[in-house]
This record gives structure tokens, C-alpha cells and sequence, in this order.
């Protein structure tokens, strides 16, 4: 029973570390936790009708800390405004999309992929 727990362990301090720090040939991989204010575009991970743009903006421009959030429908783009003083975490937004994503239903997932800081 020890050994099958060790080896889990490992596997898991493997796989955590794995994206975390850069080795002498491989670059870090950015890994972000909180978004300071600026601007910002993320993807959705699954749209499954019309509507769900819409529920994404309405859900972001309701979290304390978005000034605004618009969905693109043709890109399938979010920009979001984080307000000037407020730090937003990430893991508190892909909660509450997922949250709304669950209600939904259908295969619809809200999770936010490729975020990336806006430089205007």
C-alpha cells in the first residue's frame, strides 16, 4: 500500500512541477493565477448555441473587479476590463463559468482558455 501512495505522490509532484520552472532547454510555461488590472481576451472552451456569449459577458460583467466584459461572436473572443485596484483571481472566475456552464448544460463549457493581457 506504501509503494502504490509513493508512487502517486510522485506522479503528482511530477506533473505539478512539470509546468511550473524552466529546465536548461525547455522555457517555463506561463502560468497565470491573477489578473492585475489592464485589459484582457480569453476563449471559451466549448459554445454550444447563440446564447452562450451572452451568458459569459453577463457573468463576467457581474464579478466585483470587471469594468466590462463584451463577447465576440465571429472571433468567439471575450475582452474583459479588470478595474484599476482590483486584483481578480482566475481560479474564481473559471468557478463561476463553470458554475453557469453546468446550468446551461447541453456540453457547454465556459472555462476560460488562452488569456492573454491586451497591450492597449
Amino acid at each position: 500500500m506504501k509503494k502504490v501512495w509513493l508512487i502517486a505522490g510522485a506522479v503528482m509532484l511530477f506533473g505539478m512541477g512539470s509546468g511550473l520552472r524552466a529546465t536548461d532547454s525547455t522555457p517555463a510555461k506561463s502560468v497565470v493565477t491573477v489578473l492585475a488590472p489592464g485589459n484582457y481576451t480569453a476563449k471559451a472552451k466549448a459554445l454550444v448555441c447563440e446564447g452562450c456569449g451572452p451568458i459569459i459577458e453577463q457573468t463576467l460583467n457581474q464579478q466585483r473587479g470587471i469594468k466590462k466584459a463584451t463577447f465576440d461572436p465571429k472571433t468567439k473572443t471575450v475582452s474583459f476590463q479588470i478595474k484599476k485596484g482590483a486584483v481578480v483571481k482566475v481560479s474564481d472566475l473559471q468557478k463561476t463559468l463553470k458554475a453557469k456552464s453546468d446550468e446551461m448544460g447541453m456540453g457547454a463549457d465556459y472555462t476560460l482558455t488562452e488569456i492573454k493581457k491586451r497591450a492597449d
